[in-house]
């Protein structure tokens, strides 16, 4: 979501009772934040999945993985 600009939207005001700064992503840290957060997340569960025995924690690491790899790179 954050790594397309075209989907960039602004949320609902919510009555008034939330208030925010409209941002855009393209022109902000927070893609570099968000994609060196998420690389920094794919070592760790590397490393988890290394030292689990437990089958279903395996398969569970691998998906996170596998959703973390598509949203890093969406083709």
């Amino acid at each position: 979501y954050l790594m397309k600009a075209e989907n960039q939207r602004k949320l609902p005001d919510f009555g008034g009772y939330r208030k925010s700064t409209a941002v855009n992503t393209s022109q902000s840290d927070i893609r570099s934040i968000a994609r060196a957060e998420l690389n920094n997340l794919k070592r760790n569960i590397r490393n988890a999945m290394g030292n689990t025995g437990d089958t279903m924690s395996l398969y569970h690491l691998r998906d996170v993985l596998e959703r973390i790899d598509n949203i890093l790179d969406p083709s």
